[in-house]
């Protein structure tokens, strides 16, 4: 009969106990989240220092030099018997870039030999050998400055205004290599010149005049 009372107030000193950890508990965690609401708030109404204007960058310079190298093997298939070497044409291009904001500088040129030539030499005419065995030739070389709109180029320069698979009124500036017809691309045989051009562009606009400087036909296959 004593017993029961007993383990009833036992019971109640423990329910009060839970209550007492639990209401310490949440009271911490409460504090604990105003200290981190405080905080966030002070560091977002802390005012920040004024940044420093960026400085305005220098004019910057970029040099490039590189080349590239062709090598072009054929064989005569009608020709086998005599001399089935038909080409063997090595080709070198070098060039060297400059650029820095208001002016552009290039240098180039290509070299050629073809090692057919070298086996029954006596065959070939000196025209044949004059137009294939060897070639050296100055390519895009100038000088370009630009100011705002406008734009000055003096030099040797391909000047490409237009393309047409036969007949083309605007892409005739420039002359073109003519030893191997139909057998290379047009992109591949223009040749510069030299000239002068000048360019002025203003918005989707661009106008622009050249003058060419020498009398260029380009290269030619030999008559026979």
């Amino acid at each position: 009969v004593l017993a029961a009372p007993a383990r009833a107030r036992a019971l109640v000193r423990l329910a009060a106990v839970a209550v007492a950890l639990l209401s310490v508990s949440g009271t911490a965690i409460a504090d604990q989240d105003d200290e981190a609401f405080e905080f966030d708030e002070e560091e977002a109404l802390e005012p920040s220092e004024p940044s420093e204007p960026a400085a305005a960058p220098s004019p910057s310079a970029t040099m490039t030099v590189g080349g590239t190298f062709r090598s072009d093997w054929h064989a005569w298939t009608e020709r086998f018997e005599d001399n089935a070497f038909a080409k063997g044409r090595q080709s070198v291009d070098t060039w060297f870039r400059y650029h820095r904001d208001w002016l552009r500088v290039q240098m180039a040129g290509r070299a050629e030999y073809d090692f057919a030539y070298l086996r029954d030499r006596d065959s070939y005419d000196d025209p044949t050998l004059d137009a294939y065995e060897w070639l050296l030739d100055i390519r895009e070389t100038y000088a370009s400055v630009t100011k705002g709109p406008f734009q000055v180029t003096i030099g040797r320069q391909i000047a490409n205004w237009g393309q047409a698979d036969i007949i083309s009124l605007l892409d005739i500036a420039n002359p073109r290599d003519y030893r191997e017809p139909a057998l290379a691309d047009v992109e591949d045989i223009r040749l510069p010149v030299l000239a002068t051009r000048a360019e002025l562009t203003h918005g989707a606009h661009r106008i622009e005049a050249m003058v060419v400087h020498e009398m260029r036909v380009g290269f030619r296959s030999p008559p026979l």
